[in-house]
C-alpha cells in the first residue's frame, strides 16, 4: 500500500496477512528487500517504509537493516501507548496526520555523508516530540522580556544514554536555524571532554545538508574569535576553553546578544560553580545565553543541580522504555571477586573516604587513599589472577557471541600492567591501550611500546573497535571512552575500579549499543554485560 502527498509515493507499506499460519514483520522486511532490486523506482521518493504482520507494526528508512525498524508509540507525542510492540493504530495517528507527516519529512529525515557513503536516518517517536517540544521552550524564552535579569534556562531533556542524543540535537539545531521567530541564532555547543566534542562534531559534519557548517573550537583565541560574530551558526567547544588567560582576573564580554543558544551535553558534569570557575567564565562571556542542557544522568546534589541550571525537565525518555523499544539493549551485571587481601579496618576507612569524597575538603585526602588502593589492585597476584579470569570469560562469551571488550582500570600503571599480564597469556586476542599520558613523570617505555597514545593514534583505535571484524578485540582504559563513545559491537565491559553514581551509569552504556539482531533477541539469551571484577 502507498502513501500519496500531491502525486509523490511518501510511504510504502507492506503488510503481512495476519490470519496466515505463521506471519511476520521479518516476512514483510524481507519482501521489502526484494523491492528495492525489482522495483527501485518505487523508493526515488520514499519517504518512510512501514512493516507489519498485523499484531507489530514497525517503521524505518529503506536503506536501513532491520534492527533499526522501530515502534511508533505516541500517538500525542507524551503518552507511551501501552502495547509493548506499537501498533497500526498509533503510527497512523501519531505520525501520519498531514500536518505531523509533512513535518517529519520536512525536519526530521537527514542525510548523513561520511567517507562519500550517504546514510538515510529518520527520528523515532522519543525524538520526534521532544525535539518539538525545545523548540516552543526556545521560542518562549527568546520572547520573554522584563525588568532585571530574566531567567534565559530552556530546559533538560532527559534521554537515557545510547538513545539517540546526538542525533536529537542534530534535529534540533536544524529546526531552529530556519525558524524565522529564532532570530538567526548562535549554537554553541559545549561539552567537558575533547573525545566528546569530537563525537558531537562528527555528527554535524556529516549532517551538513541540514545544519550547516559547524566549525570547532581549536584554541581559547580560536574560540572566543568564533563568538564574537553578529550572524548565525554553529560553533562547538569544551567547556574549558572558557579559562582565563594570563593576567586576566574576570572573563570578558564576548556577546550581550539574546539570541545565543548553549547546549551543554552531558548536562550533568562541569556546569555547576557560578561563584568561580568554567561555569562562570561562561556566564561572564556570554551573559545573555539561552541554556539548554541534554543528558542521560541528571544530578540534584548540594551544588550542583542539573534542573536549577538549565531549566524544567522538558521530556524524559528512561532507560527502561528505551530498552522496550529496542533502541538500546539490556545490560546484564555479573559479579567477580579478585581478592585486595585488605582487612575490615581497610574496608571501612575506604567506604568513609568514599562518602566524604564529594566534599572539596576531603579531596586531597582521598586521593591518598584512592593510590593506596590503585596500588593495591595492581599487585603482580593479583594482575595474574584477574588477567586470567578475564581473559577465560572473553574467550567463552565470543564463542558463542561475536563482538569486542573494553577494560576499565583504576589508574595508568594497572592499565599497563593488566596489559602486559593479558597479553602474556596463551590465547590472548589482539589488545590495546587506550591513554594519554604526562612525559614528565612517565617512563620512557611507556612511549616505546606505544601505551602513550596521540589523538590520531586514539582514533584509529577506535576505527578498528568499531569495525567487528577487525582483529583488535579488547582495549584497557583509565578515564578515556568511558563516555561520548560509540562501539556497537562493544557487548562487555570489564570494570576493575570503584565507580558509582552518573559516573558508573556512563559508564556502563558504552555496551548498550544496537549492533545485531542477535542483540536484541534476549529469549535468544543474547545481550550486553558489564562484569565488575574488583
Amino acid at each position: 500500500m502507498l502513501l500519496y502527498v500531491n502525486g509523490l509515493p511518501l510511504v510504502l507499506f507492506e503488510l503481512k496477512n495476519p490470519y496466515s499460519e505463521k506471519p511476520t514483520v521479518d516476512d514483510a522486511y524481507n519482501q521489502v528487500q526484494h523491492y528495492t532490486y525489482e522495483i527501485p523506482q518505487l523508493f526515488d521518493y520514499n519517504a518512510l517504509v512501514v512493516i507489519s504482520d498485523g499484531v507489530t507494526t514497525l517503521h524505518g528508512m529503506w536503506t536501513s537493516s532491520q534492527e533499526w525498524f522501530a515502534p511508533w508509540k505516541s500517538i500525542d507525542g507524551l503518552a507511551v501507548e501501552p502495547n509493548t510492540t506499537g501498533s497500526m493504530k498509533t503510527l497512523v495517528e501519531g505520525l501520519l496526520p498531514k500536518a505531523r507527516l509533512l513535518q517529519y519529512v520536512r525536519d526530521f529525515i537527514l542525510f548523513e555523508v561520511v567517507n562519500d557513503k550517504i546514510t538515510k536516518k529518520g527520528a523515532r517517536y522519543h525524538q520526534f516530540s521532544p525535539v518539538q517540544l525545545a523548540v516552543e521552550k526556545t521560542l518562549a524564552v527568546r520572547n520573554r522580556q522584563g525588568a532585571g535579569e530574566v531567567d534565559r534556562r530552556i530546559g533538560v531533556i532527559w534521554h537515557t544514554t545510547g538513545s539517540g542524543k546526538s542525533l536529537s540535537m542534530t534535529f534540533l539545531v536544524g529546526i531552529l536555524r530556519r525558524v524565522p521567530e529564532a532570530g538567526n541564532p548562535l549554537f554553541v555547543i559545549e561539552v567537558d571532554r575533547n573525545d566528546l566534542d569530537d563525537q558531537l562534531h562528527d555528527q554535524f559534519t556529516a549532517a551538513h545538508a541540514l545544519v550547516g557548517d559547524a566549525p570547532q573550537a581549536q584554541d581559547v583565541d580560536d574560540l572566543r574569535k568564533l563568538l564574537q560574530t553578529e550572524g548565525g551558526g554553529i560553533v562547538f567547544t569544551t567547556i574549558e576553553k572558557f579559562r582565563l588567560k594570563e593576567g586576566e582576573t574576570r572573563h570578558p564580554l564576548l556577546n550581550e546578544r539574546s539570541n545565543i543558544i548553549l547546549i551543554a551535553d552531558e548536562a550533568h558534569r562541569s556546569q555547576y560553580g557560578f561563584e568561580e570557575g568554567f561555569a562562570r567564565y561562561l556566564k561572564d562571556a556570554l551573559p545573555n545565553a539561552m541554556r539548554l542542557g541534554f543528558t542521560g544522568t541528571p544530578i540534584s546534589l548540594s551544588g550542583a543541580d542539573t534542573v536549577e541550571v538549565f531549566g524544567d525537565l522538558i521530556h524524559t525518555y528512561d532507560i527502561q522504555q528505551s530498552q522496550k523499544d529496542h533502541a538500546t539493549v539490556p545490560i546484564y551485571y555479573e559479579p567477580r571477586q579478585v581478592r585486595l587481601h585488605l582487612s575490615k579496618k581497610d574496608i571501612d576507612a575506604l567506604f568513609k573516604y568514599l562518602a566524604e569524597a564529594h566534599e572539596p575538603a576531603h579531596i586531597e585526602r582521598w586521593k591518598g587513599r584512592w593510590a593506596a588502593l590503585a596500588a593495591v589492585a595492581r599487585s603482580e597476584r593479583r594482575v595474574h589472577d584477574l588477567a586470567q579470569d578475564l581473559l577465560n570469560h572473553f574467550l567463552e562469551r565470543t564463542a558463542t557471541l561475536k563482538g569486542k571488550a573494553m577494560v576499565v582500570c583504576m589508574e595508568r600503571e594497572n592499565c599497563v600492567r593488566l596489559y602486559g599480564a593479558l597479553a602474556a597469556l596463551p590465547g590472548c586476542p589482539e589488545i590495546k591501550i587506550v591513554m594519554t599520558g604526562n612525559l614528565a613523570i612517565d617512563p620512557p617505555e611507556w612511549s616505546q611500546k606505544s601505551y602513550l597514545t596521540t589523538k590520531a593514534q586514539r582514533d584509529s583505535i577506535k576505527q578498528r573497535m568499531i569495525n567487528p571484524d577487525d582483529p583488535l578485540k579488547m582495549v584497557v582504559v583509565c578515564d578515556m571512552w568511558l563516555t561520548g563513545t560509540d562501539i556497537p559491537c562493544l557487548h562487555t565491559l570489564y570494570v576493575d575500579k570503584p565507580m558509582e553514581g552518573h559516573n558508573m551509569i556512563q559508564a556502563i552504556s558504552r555496551v548498550n549499543r544496537v549492533f545485531s539482531r542477535q542483540a536484541l533477541r534476549a529469549d535468544r539469551g543474547l545481550h550486553r554485560h558489564w562484569r565488575c571484577p574488583a
